[in-house]
């Protein structure tokens, strides 16, 4: 961090909150087994974090941001990462939670309502952040959780836009780019930027194949 901070860089993300620590005791495990998700000693990693930050230059104009997601908790959970009883916690807590998905692709407005009112009222006083999907290796893209229907993307990312909090969509998403394959694992591909060679992506060679479908969703057919 310091020597990031070091290069100009002042926005931080953790990924997978809820695999900071490991409860190696059992005690209290919500999982039936010992290594649970979003153990209480997360919050002892996020404060040691939140002090290195705060222990850099923070001058006007020089402000460091730390920010994370969690993709596998509930409303109640989240008050973990925002900190309290002595703790730091971040500033910003994103997160990625399957059921805004699935309300949203089955045209449940109640239901949906129910889960955002959840954590907008756990987040009272606190930055929330909204992600539809997640970076985590394996994750699928919106458009897939969506059945691949585009109109239901667009309805989640308009909403995403419009809540409180942070909007934090991710690369290709609002294109309704697909899912990747490498070796019959789930993975992302490269952005698609436009119809010409590797999607516009690159002149060189792109780390993995950009998807065959670029030539017809790419963000210059959107615009």
């Amino acid at each position: 961090i310091n020597s990031l901070a070091g290069m100009g860089i002042s926005g931080f993300h953790i990924n997978d909150l809820e695999q900071l620590a490991e409860n190696i005791t059992g005690e209290g495990a919500n999982t039936g087994g010992k290594y649970t998700r979003n153990f209480a000693g997360n919050a002892d990693v996020v404060d040691s974090f939140r002090k290195i930050i705060n222990g850099l230059d923070n001058k006007p104009g020089r402000e460091k941001l730390l920010s994370g997601t969690v993709t596998a908790a509930n409303a109640e959970q989240i008050k973990l990462y925002y900190g309290g009883e002595g703790k730091q916690g971040l500033h910003i807590v994103s997160v990625v939670d399957q059921d805004i998905q699935k309300n949203i692709r089955e045209h449940k407005a109640a239901e949906l309502e129910e889960v955002l009112d959840n954590y907008m009222n756990i987040s009272s006083g606190h930055w929330l952040g909204w992600r539809l999907s997640s970076a985590k290796p394996g994750s699928s893209r919106v458009f897939m959780g969506m059945a691949n229907d585009e109109s239901s993307v667009t309805v989640a990312h308009a909403l995403q836009a419009l809540l409180p909090g942070a909007s934090m969509p991710y690369y290709g998403d609002e294109i309704a780019m697909k899912d990747g394959s490498v070796a019959g694992r789930k993975t992302v591909t490269p952005m698609q930027w436009s119809k010409e060679k590797n999607a516009g992506f690159t002149s060189g060679t792109p780390w993995i194949a950009v998807d065959p479908d670029f030539s017809t969703k790419n963000v210059d057919s959107k615009t």
